[in-house]
């Protein structure tokens, strides 16, 4: 609170986020109150109207209120255009919370208009080619554009996994493995890549080691339930046989 009230003292633009500062540390505070408070401030202000309106945005995304930061979003790209050149991480935020609220064919429009601003940003290009790749669709050009991410971001591991799944969807299972070991050597505490690795080990008749690297995952302490539930049944029934217990 104390850090707030210094922020505040700056003057009336600062006090605008010192009440999303409020809004981020403070949880017993009316949340719904304090942002539609902070929205009706930006309607008559000149004041980097386009960024207030992409971090009140990014707040609600982040407490998984989708439905209003595709809102905001909105707002903040009308905003910004009035001005400049919008930046492609605005469209990339968009894009997340209209997928996660299941409006995919407008996440993809704006992820590729993130892209087409800035073609080789590693989050966008693995976020579109690994949704891509959950709805089995667009797989080749799906692992093209994890190839250049994976060489922009220098290896990270979880773009590593992306492109590992890519093979072995499209069944090129020896350069799955190998992808995918490099994957979970990079990323120790990532349940997802677990489940990947395991999955390719399986499939390439390492049943032992992949049952091991599933055991492991499960033991991870961020690992989602249905996920959990997932591997457990593939501990137990092994792969071919996991769906249909």
């Amino acid at each position: 609170e104390k850090e707030i009230q210094v922020i505040e003292k700056l003057g009336k633009e600062f006090y605008w986020y010192a009440n999303l500062t409020r809004l981020r540390f403070l949880p017993n505070i009316n949340s719904e109150r304090q942002i539609n408070m902070l929205e009706k401030f930006l309607e008559n202000n000149h004041f980097f109207v386009s960024e207030k309106y992409f971090e009140l945005a990014n707040f609600v995304r982040i407490n998984k209120d989708y439905s209003k930061s595709i809102e905001l979003y909105k707002k903040s790209i009308i905003s910004k255009k009035d001005t400049k050149e919008v930046d492609w991480i605005y469209y990339y935020n968009l894009a997340i919370s209209q997928e996660r609220s299941g409006q995919w064919e407008s996440a993809e429009k704006s992820f590729l208009e993130a892209l087409k601003i800035s073609p080789k940003q590693p989050e966008v290009l693995n976020y579109l080619a690994y949704s891509w790749l959950e709805k089995k669709i667009n797989l080749d050009k799906a692992k093209e554009m994890l190839v250049e991410a994976v060489s922009i971001s220098k290896g990270r591991g979880y773009i590593l996994d992306s492109l590992g799944w890519a093979y072995f969807l499209l069944k090129d299972f020896d350069k799955a493995e190998e992808i995918l070991q490099i994957a979970y050597e990079k990323e120790p505490s990532e349940a997802v890549i677990y489940d990947h690795y395991g999955d390719v080990l399986w499939t390439n008749g390492k049943e032992i080691q992949a049952r091991y690297v599933w055991q492991n995952a499960i033991k991870l302490k961020n690992i989602e339930q249905d996920l959990k539930e997932s591997i457990n049944k593939k501990i137990i029934f092994g792969l071919d046989n996991a769906d249909k217990n």
